[in-house]
């Protein structure tokens, strides 16, 4: 899973099996087999020729959910919760750009030292449901 969120986030675009060099693999895993099994696991999203769309948070395909690093470069987040989840999961400082998927309303959320420092509007709201009671909860985000 390393390597597949290393590549999304250096490079950004959906990631080809043949992408994964013998250098950055080291271990000389089965690289299919192991994204097949992250799929099934529900950490990565994959097409049928076995590139890879995205890894939990990442999005390797532009999405309406931009998050702004540190050093200034950007990644797409899958969903709005996971664009949140990013600045923990990179234990980082980041800037989320985003849009309600409600009205299409302008949401930025600033998250510094692991709290949000800024939200605008100032009345955006987050809602969480229980996933486990929904079975395509990924594509409602």
């Amino acid at each position: 899973r390393s390597i597949l969120l290393k590549k999304i986030i250096k490079t950004p675009g959906i990631v080809h099996p043949s992408d994964i060099t013998p250098q950055e693999n080291g271990t000389g895993i089965n690289v299919l087999s192991t994204l097949k099994g992250l799929e099934n696991k529900g950490l990565a999203a994959m097409r049928d020729d076995g590139s890879v769309t995205g890894v939990y948070p990442f999005s390797a395909l532009p999405t309406s959910h931009q998050v702004k690093l540190e050093n200034g470069s950007s990644v797409f987040a899958m969903c709005a919760i996971d664009s949140l989840g990013i600045a923990y999961e990179l234990k980082q400082n980041v800037t989320v750009t985003s849009s309600c998927s409600h009205c299409r309303g302008h949401i930025v959320i600033e998250i510094i030292n692991g709290e949000v420092s800024r939200v605008e509007p100032g009345s955006a709201l987050a809602l969480h449901v229980t996933l486990g009671d929904y079975k395509d909860w990924a594509s409602t985000c």
